[in-house]
């Protein structure tokens, strides 16, 4: 059995612009990850976050993971210096990474995995003791998609098999799967289009505000977790 949903059912926006949660996870590898150490980005879409990561600090050896070669070649554009490892659809193998890694990072990429506890703790056997995971999940109460159930508008991302709110997220973490959750962390409470809020900073401040007032609300759950 696939572990992962049909291609066909896992959009990929190829002119994805960067999300502030990009930002975010990126901010986080640089605060928890030492210099010179190695980075793994399971899931890496179009490598938004690893491009973020390499203008922080040029010294980490960086690692892009995908099930998209065409994935891997834009992270490739974005990021010479990575390192890409193409992962199979078919299941999860944890035998594609060699060695240990400071931080790895799944990020939009758990929610599309049929089995996310065995998964998280395997992801875990490739972490140093004391190396972290960090976790961003998208939550499926946010406004904007209260708002497509108000007027019964049936939303679903079709290549999404589980999908956790702020407090699920948690309980999955830290009680499912006994994890020690050092950080929570949220990006911003998303009110505007974001053809709009991309271009009035203003709007965007406002709505990462708003994260931080609502994190409950917030487009992404983020936890960072250190593993022993």
């Amino acid at each position: 059995m696939k572990n992962i949903q049909n291609r066909e059912n896992v959009h990929i926006s190829y002119d994805k612009k960067i999300n502030e949660y990009h930002r975010i996870i990126a901010s986080l590898a640089k605060k928890y990850t030492s210099q010179n150490t190695r980075i793994l980005d399971i899931g890496c879409g179009l490598g938004h976050i690893l491009q973020q990561i390499a203008g922080l600090d040029n010294s980490f050896k960086l690692d892009a993971a995908d099930c998209y070669k065409e994935c891997l070649n834009i992270t490739k554009t974005r990021v010479p210096n990575v390192n890409p490892i193409l992962m199979k659809e078919e299941f999860f193998d944890i035998t594609l990474f060699e060695g240990k890694y400071d931080t790895c990072i799944m990020s939009h990429s758990l929610e599309h995995l049929k089995q996310p506890f065995d998964i998280v703790k395997q992801v875990s056997t490739i972490i140093r003791p004391g190396g972290h995971l960090i976790i961003a999940v998208p939550n499926p109460v946010r406004p904007l998609v209260i708002l497509n159930m108000v007027f019964r508008k049936h939303y679903v991302n079709k290549g999404h098999v589980y999908a956790w709110d702020r407090s699920h997220f948690i309980n999955f973490l830290e009680n499912i799967c006994g994890l020690k959750v050092v950080e929570y962390a949220n990006d911003e409470v998303r009110i505007f289009p974001q053809s709009l809020s991309s271009k009035l900073r203003s709007l965007k401040v406002f709505e990462l505000m708003l994260g931080y007032i609502f994190p409950w609300l917030s487009h992404s759950n983020i936890a960072v977790i250190e593993i022993h």
